[in-house]
């Protein structure tokens, strides 16, 4: 089994599960990151020591909160990076593509294949490549040596 972090969404049932408790002792055992996402219930046990995100079902906000840890930590680094292009690639809307915009400063390091996702994402996908946002960085990275995606060649990116 692999998993790169456990979310533990703490609703007022969860401590009313036989197995909860202990999936997230595995986890904490097996050295993945654990976040409890209050949603209900107050942190209690061994899960206090950890900072807890607060969310509900019908919030987005959770999705952002996680993108912004998973790029915090240097572990979770290549997972928030292919999660993110995963997003560029399904955003559907302009307000989702220029809240998506926002973590492209957080990305220090593209490897190829990234590199090469990211860019098929962002011209597939006419709600990023139309966001103010989205054409603001591209003109950034056509404009200088320097991107904000390392090395990336901008060459295939899609002109406006």
């Amino acid at each position: 089994m692999s998993m790169h972090l456990l979310l533990a969404l703490l609703t007022e049932d969860f401590s009313q599960s036989k197995w909860a408790d202990q999936e997230v002792g595995v986890a904490i055992g097996r050295g993945v990151h654990v976040i409890p996402v209050r949603m209900g219930k107050d942190l209690y046990g061994f899960m206090e020591r950890y900072q807890a995100i607060s969310g509900s079902l019908e919030s987005s906000d959770i999705e952002n909160e996680l993108l912004a840890y998973a790029f915090d930590e240097d572990s979770l680094e290549d997972v928030a990076i292919d999660s993110f292009i995963l997003a560029v690639r399904n955003s559907d809307s302009y307000k989702c593509s220029r809240q998506l915009a926002t973590y492209l400063p957080k990305i220090r390091q593209l490897n190829s294949a990234q590199e090469a996702a990211l860019v098929e994402a962002y011209n597939g996908n006419r709600q990023v490549h139309e966001a103010y946002d989205w054409q603001r960085i591209s003109d950034h990275l056509r404009d200088g040596p320097e991107t904000v995606m390392g090395s990336m060649d901008i060459s295939y990116i899609r002109p406006f």
